[in-house]
């Protein structure tokens, strides 16, 4: 019974801390959203390069020269692995229970080097080729995203500011006197600041998730998938 009693008041603790810091979170949301909107300028500045086409998320002279030389690459390899698959299906080479081929004879050994040389070759050039081909459109994703939050972030700091005025007057208080308390890091009386951060982080989230699939919002056209065709197309 006593296991019982403690596990029920430190679930009742538990629980009253998290209301707690939920509404203290709620209340203050606005000096959270402007230390998120600090921290998203920052991070957009990083990127002021980008943003106007799709030119400034392409890949630089150098990755298209990576681009192009792992290209080349995996292109050989792959070329050297299906020639030691045509050759061990020409000379009826066995394959092992491990999926290698068997190297009793001449044309076996030979088989198999070529696998061992070239396999790991085109295994890391094709790597690296993946990474490169999706990298536009994440760094393109990357930036959008930051802009989308920004303004999620403003819009709801608007809101904020416009329920906290209205619901003041509503209230018939002063804007200095509910300021005033607002500055008392309590939770007491603070129905106008719940009702307003409530509501401004609905709106945050209701707008990143309209606006995150709007074409019109976002900054240029989504750059295409990098190959070899268009490597240096932009």
């Amino acid at each position: 019974m006593n296991n019982r009693k403690q596990q029920s008041n430190l679930f009742l603790i538990l629980l009253g801390i998290t209301v707690t810091l939920t509404l203290l979170f709620i209340i203050y949301l606005p000096i959270f959203l402007l230390i998120y909107l600090t921290f998203l300028a920052i991070k957009k500045s990083r990127l002021t390069s980008k943003g106007q086409s799709i030119n400034d998320y392409w890949l630089s002279t150098e990755e298209k020269l990576l681009f192009i030389d792992n290209d080349k690459l995996a292109r050989h390899a792959n070329f050297k692995i299906q020639r030691a698959h045509t050759l061990a299906s020409e000379h009826n080479i066995l394959k092992n229970r491990d999926g290698s081929y068997n190297r009793r004879s001449n044309i076996g050994k030979e088989i198999s080097e070529l696998l061992n040389e070239f396999e790991p070759i085109s295994q890391t050039a094709v790597q690296t080729l993946s990474k490169l081909s999706i990298q536009p459109k994440e760094y393109w994703a990357s930036f959008n995203r930051v802009c989308i939050k920004i303004n999620a972030c403003q819009t709801a700091l608007v809101s904020w500011c416009i329920l906290y005025i209205s619901l003041s007057i509503y209230y018939d208080k002063t804007i200095i006197d509910t300021f005033l308390q607002y500055m008392q890091f309590n939770i007491q009386d603070k129905q106008i600041f719940i009702i307003a951060g409530l509501v401004a982080f609905i709106d945050f989230w209701l707008h990143y998730f309209l606006c995150r699939n709007d074409i019109s919002q976002k900054n240029s056209p989504e750059p295409p998938i990098v190959t070899r065709d268009n490597y240096d197309k932009y």
